[in-house]
């Protein structure tokens, strides 16, 4: 029995439930990551889509094999645009400039019917080098939700490192569906990192506005006179500086009735001004 085309239909259905997760976080939560990676699932369900009509010989069998591979190239840097934008980090030039050139030699190699191996192995092994490159970075990130950050960088070097093997494998007829089945996993555990990163620095945020909110709760030491406030460190601060440093708030300073009575109370200017105001 030829295993291909049910492996290729679950990695269909797969890409489905991706496409359907990650639009719905991008419709609840509005993060232009969401976005990004909602498209790049949503790309990849579109070609495990044209490569089932390829395996069923429907169509124009030329374009359609065009189509599978420069949607598995652009797939990857969309995903990777993604995490980039996550870690608030420009993506870099050689990648676009790689992603680029990749789909222009995809265009001119299958229609110049160039053999597989010489089209696929350059793009291939950029592909796999630049989603190990995104792998790393994402490992190097000095964050508080290590467990996530782990599970998205180890996943994008694997998924790097089975793109590599790509054009020595794809040919081999036992070897295929296992293929598709492996990166549909990988892919899987890619799409599950950055979830759980992305809920795991939500928590970790939460956390840090509720001991913020603590900071600002409870017993503060004040100075009956001068009004100064003592923090954990035993160092007197003034009240707004207090203020502004446990929370989001922020002063603009001016001055009372009363005060300015006692200032400025026996001053002509400011007598006149009081007058004027009184008439009004």
């Amino acid at each position: 029995m030829n295993w291909l085309l049910p492996a290729v239909i679950s990695a269909l259905c797969f890409s489905f439930m991706l496409t359907g997760l990650y639009c719905s976080m991008y419709l609840q939560y509005r993060e232009r990551y969401f976005g990004v990676w909602a498209l790049g699932w949503a790309l990849y369900f579109f070609r495990f889509a044209v490569l089932i009509a390829t395996i069923k010989g429907i169509g124009n069998l030329l374009f359609l094999d065009f189509i599978v591979k420069v949607s598995a190239f652009i797939v990857g840097y969309i995903i990777l645009r993604g995490i980039y934008i996550f870690i608030s980090k420009p993506m870099p030039g050689w990648m676009h400039i790689g992603y680029a050139a990749g789909i222009i030699w995809l265009a001119y190699g299958v229609f110049a019917h160039i053999p597989f191996i010489y089209l696929t192995l350059p793009l291939y092994v950029f592909f796999g080098v630049s989603l190990i490159w995104g792998g790393w970075i994402v490992l190097q990130m000095q964050v508080s939700y290590v467990a996530g950050r782990n599970v998205l960088g180890c996943f994008l070097m694997l998924w790097g490192l089975h793109k590599i093997d790509y054009p020595f494998l794809r040919s081999s007829q036992w070897f295929a569906p296992w293929g598709f089945m492996i990166a549909s996993l990988l892919a899987m555990g890619v799409a599950l990192g950055m979830l759980l990163v992305y809920f795991q620095s939500l928590i970790s945020e939460l956390e840090t506005a509720h001991k913020d909110i603590k900071k600002i709760g409870g017993l503060i030491p004040i100075c009956s006179h001068c009004k100064k406030i003592r923090d954990d460190k035993g160092y007197w601060n003034i009240l707004e500086s207090y203020i502004q440093e446990h929370s989001e708030a922020s002063f603009s300073h001016s001055m009372c009735p009363e005060c300015s009575d006692e200032f400025y109370g026996e001053e002509d200017w400011y007598i006149k001004m009081k007058d004027k105001k009184e008439i009004k």
